[in-house]
């Protein structure tokens, strides 16, 4: 009843048993193409994260200072109890940092039957100075710091007037004890640590009561005996103006150049490059802000050129500013 054939039905057409080597080949060839696309697309994608994540963390230390130096500015007094003062190119440097200084005078009994008047003054002060990096294994390393503390100065004359008179010494001792010249220092009392460790430039330029653009301010009659060739006590009122034409400072304009840690360790390691990109950056002539002077895509990358700064270290560098209206 059951018949067997004896020749069984093919379950394969001829011609269609597998792939053939070369379609093997060209299919592993294509694989291939797509992974190194991949690859290539992924190393890109997180080199750019990387770069992202160093600029903003150099953006959020320059917002840190810039919130910082804004909420001073705003605490600051009015009147002659407080003044600015602005020390250009601190260190004797051509195109070195200022130092920006608060200086608020506090309470001090003035009696004219006591020789020695002690005069007490609050300093809160910024300026760029040397700390330990731990980018570069502890070696010390320019970075933007700041500084607070009390300086208590003993006048030399005695009675209500000469000691009211003689603030200016006071103001004086202050500021030397802010760029730290020992040799006239108060005694280092104003004690500065860092607030951003990877902002090596700081520059103050102003704006001014009739709209001019200046890096060098006028200054105030109060304090006309401090007024120096880079000592700037700043006039904030037509009528505290040294200026013929009573102009006075209405806004300050703030700018700081940044590199990022990995940037910072290789100019470390390449000779500590970080004081010579401070002097890259120059000053701002008349009518310049920081920024239009220091165009980091432009100018300083032709003057920035390798050997001398790597190409890492070119890539990490940011310069961002800030108006701050006094006025």
């Amino acid at each position: 009843p059951f018949c067997l054939n004896p020749r069984p039905q093919r379950l394969f057409a001829k011609g269609n048993i597998g792939f053939t080597m070369v379609e093997m080949l060209v299919s592993m060839a294509v694989l291939i193409m797509i992974m190194v696309l991949f690859v290539q697309i992924l190393n890109h994608t997180l080199a750019t994260t990387q770069t992202a994540t160093k600029h903003m963390d150099i953006a959020s230390q320059s917002r840190v200072v810039f919130d910082r130096l804004g909420a001073d500015l705003a605490g600051m007094p009015a009147g002659n109890s407080a003044t600015l003062v602005v020390v250009k190119d601190v260190g004797g440097n051509p195109a070195g940092s200022d130092a920006l200084v608060f200086v608020t005078r506090g309470r001090t009994r003035l009696r004219g039957d006591v020789t020695n008047n002690a005069i007490r003054l609050g300093v809160r002060a910024y300026r760029v100075e040397a700390f330990a990096d731990p980018a570069l294994d502890s070696q010390p390393a320019p970075m933007l710091a700041w500084g607070d503390g009390t300086v208590t100065w003993n006048a030399p004359s005695s009675g209500t007037l000469q000691v009211s008179s003689d603030i200016a010494g006071a103001l004086a001792a202050a500021l030397a004890d802010v760029i730290r010249q020992p040799a006239t220092a108060a005694g280092n009392m104003v004690q500065f640590q860092p607030l951003a460790d990877g902002i090596f430039r700081f520059e103050v330029c102003f704006l001014l009561s009739d709209g001019t653009l200046v890096s060098a301010p006028p200054t105030s009659v109060t304090f006309a005996s401090l007024a120096s060739s880079n000592v700037y006590p700043l006039a904030l009122s037509p009528e505290d103006s040294a200026d013929p034409n009573r102009l006075y400072v209405k806004a300050l304009v703030v700018g700081v150049v940044g590199l990022d840690a990995a940037g910072r360790r290789l100019a470390g390691v390449n000779g500590s490059l970080l004081p010579q990109l401070a002097g890259v950056f120059h000053d701002p002539s008349a009518s310049q802000t920081p920024l239009q002077v220091w165009d980091i895509n432009t100018t300083l990358r032709s003057s920035l050129a390798p050997p001398n700064y790597p190409p890492p270290v070119l890539r990490g560098i940011r310069a961002y500013q800030s108006y701050y209206y006094v006025n």
